[in-house]
């Protein structure tokens, strides 16, 4: 589902998102709602830098079934580069869970506990995260196929991060829409970067016009307080990244009504790593007109 590669990024910043109720952008006063993007932008940042952001990502392999060798020498089969140890140890794939096994000292858990024997790291419903100085790694799993994750704490990308470019905060992208609830909840497809396409729960779509024209977009549903929309629009692959952009919209109110605010449109984190699983747009997401709100796209 899309809910684990989404999930960290509402999490960080859930409360600065959401907004107390459903209130027409023309009663807003434009002071506060500029703080209030402003604020909810800070906490963006600061989750990005932080060590469950996108930014110290320095590795995603894909495991075999069986033990994945992991270190920088040249037989691993989890390549590391050079200045990490040669030999950290075996990433075991064993039916539908995942052991670490240790080929040296000094490999805890985030409790700090050493590491000393082969140890578990993924089973359904949970997953353990391990480190070795400033080096991280979670296995991560995409429909039928595990991953390992791989972070570094002091990683060139983290240390050389600048601003992320955004259009003006204008209460004019805010918009408030209506909620049509789909009856039963349906699966959507949704293809990520990596060309699989998974099913994600949708109880509902947004619909609302722009300059006479109808559009709707599919809401999914992680289990938050927010549902996700992924989109694009005419500025993707120019100002904006190609892959489109993400922004969440609260619950419906009890008439029906959420705002889907684009100046909180965000990058998905493949805009700042080549490391990540992100889900893309669906075709029917592609909007025919320009936002000129939200984050634009980041070079690094």
């Amino acid at each position: 589902m899309v809910k684990s590669e989404c999930y960290c990024l509402l999490a960080v910043f859930i409360l600065i998102a959401c907004s107390s109720g459903v209130q027409e952008s023309e009663n807003m006063n434009p002071e506060k709602y500029q703080n209030e993007v402003a604020a909810w932008h800070k906490d963006r940042l600061e989750f990005l830098k932080s060590p469950e952001g996108w930014l110290n990502l320095i590795g995603l392999a894909k495991l075999k079934e069986g033990p994945n060798r992991m270190g920088s020498g040249s037989d691993m089969d989890i390549q590391l580069i050079p200045g990490y140890p040669e030999y950290l140890g075996d990433v075991k794939v064993e039916v539908n869970q995942v052991f670490f096994e240790p080929a040296r000292e000094g490999i805890k858990t985030s409790e700090g506990a050493e590491v000393v024997d082969k140890f578990l790291i993924y089973k359904e419903g949970g997953q353990a995260l391990l480190s070795f100085g400033n080096l991280r790694w979670l296995p991560i799993k995409r429909g039928n196929q595990f991953f390992l994750r791989i972070r570094d704490l002091e990683a060139k990308s983290l240390m050389e991060f600048k601003e992320i470019e955004r259009f003006p905060t204008e209460l004019q992208w805010r918009w408030v829409v209506d909620f049509v609830p789909y009856e039963p909840v349906k699966e959507i497809p949704i293809t990520n970067v990596l060309g699989q396409t998974i099913p994600n729960l949708s109880p509902g779509y947004l619909s609302f016009e722009h300059e006479g024209k109808s559009y709707k977009m599919d809401v999914i549903d992680e289990g938050l307080s927010e549902y996700l929309v992924i989109f694009a629009d005419q500025t993707s692959g120019e100002s904006t990244y190609g892959g489109g952009r993400y922004v969440y919209v609260p619950k419906p109110d009890r008439n029906g009504k959420t705002v889907l605010d684009f100046n909180k449109s965000y990058n998905p984190p493949c805009v700042f790593t080549d490391y990540a699983t992100c889900p893309l747009p669906p075709k029917s997401h592609f909007l025919d007109f320009p936002i000129l709100a939200g984050e634009k796209n980041y070079a690094y």
